[in-house]
């Protein structure tokens, strides 16, 4: 699974907009956007501050995509 796609799928599973993903990420919506459209990717840094700031596992990015279903719905 694309990186964007478990960027929007953890976005929605939160209730949040892209403005308030992009927020909490203390970066522009357009980021966001590009992302989850596949237009860009986030850096490595980036990514480790939304595994803090979601309390992802270490692994979230790179875990099959059945397993993030489960882990997201279980937050839900």
């Amino acid at each position: 699974m694309h990186i964007g796609i478990k960027i929007k799928q953890l976005r929605i599973s939160q209730g949040l907009t892209q403005q308030e993903f992009a927020d909490k990420l203390f970066i522009s919506y357009q980021s966001v956007s590009n992302w989850e459209r596949q237009k860009r990717h986030p850096t490595a840094e980036m990514m480790l501050t939304m595994i803090e700031t979601f309390n992802l596992p270490l692994d979230f990015f790179i875990m099959a995509h059945d397993k993030i279903r489960l882990m997201i719905m279980k937050k839900i």
